[in-house]
């Protein structure tokens, strides 16, 4: 069966094409991405006809042929883009782990799965920076063709039409599920396979039912000259911005299988020079992405001007193209039964390994770099040597409080002082004082504990569920010595603009710190609660420059009024309680002298994120937090 037709090779050309303008300019064509749901037709429409034009094979010998093709298909590209892409990010990304990491899941069609884990992170990295972002469409079509190709050879052989209705089934679940998470649970309706197989059914019906008719070929004569007519309402669709995507979405979907059963006698898509452009369409899609964000990371190089993105683009396409994919996917990888498929996971599994290797060899500043800058990092090691995270950082969700989490995150005092030990409580805004609290051991050997509780600030607000957070504290009373110190902290600023104080924060959760502070009064223990830090409102640090004091900056009187609100009810509870002190961070991070409040000192970043310190912002802290402590009398 004859299943190549040159104008759905120009409707990947316009499917590219509309994604790389959106991403490269959002205004220039709002709905551009849904090119990829184009392609996500097309994929099903070819996919379904190249199954059933091997259907009469054994089933070993179907399925080996078909992933045969299709790693000859996709990897050589794949890995060529994520090899090249990995050592650029190597040289040019200051935090280059959730790029390379997503790379490395998407060499092995995972890359879907590994972005919907990390967009639920709270500390997810924004996704403009990381340079494999593109790959979650990968990862979609690759688990796809896990389910589809036995699927298939199974229900080809039962009665006329059973493999329609199967996967017609399965596309009118999966779009029900997709109408009914997209508002819910987005993160999950975009990313995951059960809320994008209907699209990809979609092109599988439209095959199933074109060759019920004997012919893969378009319908009948009275649809000519309707493609130029579906094409232009497919790219009216893409300039839309419709507040509700599932509109756009299914519409899109709509247009592309009308196009596929259209033939095309307008020579919009069936000419030379879209064909040619929809079989780079692949690399295109490849390379475009992470050219992109290379220039979000390094905006004022000569080779990311607009110009020179463009030529490297095509360029880099042509050459992939010419020169290892048509290559390798027409020439004979090695002989034998199956060992294509082997040299395919071979070869992803030495691009893993170098990726890792590189990775993990980058130091986190140049050897000659300024102290301060090797300090401009999210966290430091635990003294112990493990990392801080996932050790001593709970979700409950995928890092879950264990029974020895408390021990290890535990350090003591230095032996034979008397130095204090300092109990951290809060939720991630507790846990950006990681660094201060590692340097003070190290330095001073005063001990520490600190258990970052994502979202679970402490007190708790009251409640009839456990929380991580209450069992930890309740670990650590029996621990406490007269003299320790604990530190509270958790968020207190919105992250919408007006910045404006947390609802709860004023009249509910300051009083209730009351209680605890007495209590601790009563074990001769010092309670240190810090205010807020600068909020900001950069959705990657990488996106503001080190070098420009105003880069990202806001003006310092946009926040200080909420910032004060906390501070004055905070420092209201300080007269009653005498074991009391207030950590105002604020004037340390954004001086009363500076017009705007901006995210580095001296060339150097103090912020991980839009309101979290990194290790350099905490340990700018030291000094202010010593003296506090120290406060009318020295502790230690």
């Amino acid at each position: 069966m004859n299943i190549y037709r040159q104008d759905i090779d120009g409707l990947r050309a316009f499917a590219v094409l509309a994604v790389i303008v959106n991403h490269a300019d959002p205004t220039a064509l709002s709905s551009g991405f849904l090119g990829v749901d184009v392609f996500f037709v097309i994929s099903g429409y070819v996919i379904a006809l190249s199954l059933m034009g091997n259907a009469s094979q054994p089933f070993g010998g179907f399925l080996r042929g078909f992933y045969t093709r299709r790693i000859k298909r996709l990897m050589p590209g794949l890995i060529l883009c994520v090899a090249l892409s990995s050592v650029a990010l190597l040289v040019i990304d200051p935090d280059p782990a959730t790029s390379l990491w997503t790379g490395l899941a998407g060499l092995i069609g995972a890359a879907n799965i590994h972005l919907y884990f990390q967009q639920l992170d709270y500390f997810a990295t924004d996704t403009g920076f990381n340079a494999f972002t593109h790959m979650w469409s990968l990862g979609i079509e690759e688990q796809f063709y896990l389910l589809l190709p036995a699927l298939a050879w199974v229900l080809l052989r039962a009665p006329p039409g059973r493999l329609l209705w199967v996967i017609g089934v399965l596309s009118v679940l999966s779009f029900a599920a997709f109408l009914a998470l997209r508002a819910t649970q987005p993160v999950a309706s975009f990313y995951l396979l059960h809320t994008r197989f209907w699209e990809l059914g979609a092109g599988v019906m439209l095959a199933l039912v074109l060759t019920s008719r004997g012919t893969a070929a378009p319908l009948a004569r009275r649809w000519i000259g309707w493609q130029g007519l579906i094409l232009l309402g497919l790219l009216a669709a893409m300039a839309l911005a419709f507040p509700d995507p599932r509109v756009l979405t299914t519409l899109v979907v709509g247009l592309a299988v009308l196009l596929i059963a259209a033939p095309d006698r307008s020579r919009l898509l069936d000419n030379a020079l879209a064909t040619y452009l929809g079989r780079l369409s692949y690399t295109l899609y490849l390379w475009h992405w992470p050219l992109l964000v290379f220039e979000r990371l390094s905006p004022d190089a000569v080779w990311t001007h607009p110009a020179v993105l463009i030529a490297l683009l095509f360029g880099l396409s042509m050459l992939s193209y010419h020169l290892v994919e048509q290559p390798l996917r027409h020439s004979t990888w090695s002989s034998g039964r199956g060992r294509v498929a082997i040299s395919g996971m071979l070869a992803s599994g030495l691009a893993i390994g170098a990726a890792v290797t590189l990775s993990l060899a980058r130091p986190f500043a140049p050897p000659d770099a300024p102290p301060a800058l090797a300090l401009e990092i999210n966290t430091l090691p635990l003294p112990s040597g493990a990392p801080f995270d996932p050790t001593c950082v709970v979700d409950d969700d995928r890092r879950r409080l264990e029974a020895d989490t408390f021990d290890t995150c535990t350090f003591p005092p230095e032996p034979g002082s008397d130095a204090p030990t300092i109990w951290a409580l809060g939720d991630s805004h507790a846990g950006h004082f990681q660094g201060l609290l590692v340097q003070l051991h190290q330095e001073r050997g005063i001990g520490f504990h600190l258990v970052e509780t994502v979202g679970q600030v402490f007190p708790p607000p009251k409640t009839d569920t456990p929380s991580s957070r209450q069992a930890l504290v309740e670990r650590m009373l029996p621990e406490l010595s007269p003299g320790d110190i604990v530190l509270i902290s958790r968020l207190y600023l919105t992250r919408t603009e007006p910045t404006s104080v947390l609802p709860g924060v004023l009249n509910t959760w300051i009083p209730s710190l009351k209680p605890f502070i007495d209590q601790m009064a009563e074990r001769s223990v010092k309670v240190v609660v810090s205010g807020p830090p600068p909020a900001y409102s950069f959705p990657d640090i990488r996106a503001c420059n080190r070098e420009d004091a105003q880069s990202c900056a806001v003006p310092r009187a946009r926040i200080l009024q909420p910032v004060s609100e906390v501070e004055t009810a905070l420092d209201s509870l300080v007269d009653a309680h005498d074991n009391l002190r207030i950590l105002h961070i604020f004037d340390t991070l954004c001086p009363e002298a500076q017009e705007t409040c901006h995210p580095s000192v001296d060339g150097v970043f103090t912020m991980r994120d839009s309101d979290h310190l990194n290790v350099y912002g905490a340990s700018l802290l030291k000094d202010r937090f010593l003296e506090v402590i120290d406060h009318r009398r020295v502790w230690w």
